[in-house]
């Protein structure tokens, strides 16, 4: 396994990961498309993608947008191994995620993020969103 940059080339299989990963929320290819003109994106290959984070980058933070990894691929650490990657870069790192993705959290809060705000019912399903921050040290 390796990680890379995105390219164009692989916005078809992250679309098809984010119909897996979030049928109810995905992004759609144009979606992407138009992201990753934005921002950065890294992709985690065994000879396909198998999972990916895109992320939106400033001078002082980084805002995590979306991790996909593919259900056979999970807790195997890949999705750790691509917010490491990020952390990397030396920066403040952001994101939002809701209440209710007990998993999610798990994760985040194994990587040191803490949450730092809530938005009350602020998704369809009225979960509220948690936005944590990890902070360099």
């Amino acid at each position: 396994m390796f990680i890379k940059k995105l390219e164009n080339a692989d916005i078809e299989n992250i679309s098809e990961i984010e119909k897996i990963c979030f049928p109810d929320t995905f992004w759609t290819m144009e979606q992407i498309q138009s992201h990753l003109k934005n921002f950065y994106g890294m992709g985690m290959f065994n000879q396909s993608i198998i999972g990916y984070i895109l992320f939106s980058e400033t001078i002082s933070e980084i805002e995590i947008l979306r991790i996909g990894v593919l259900p056979d691929e999970r807790r195997k650490g890949l999705a750790e191994k691509l917010i490491y990657e990020i952390k990397d870069r030396k920066k403040d790192l952001i994101l939002e995620v809701s209440d209710t993705n007990d998993f999610a959290l798990k994760l985040y809060q194994k990587c040191g993020f803490k949450t730092i705000h809530s938005r009350k019912k602020y998704y369809r399903d009225e979960s509220n969103a948690l936005i944590l921050k990890y902070t360099v040290i």
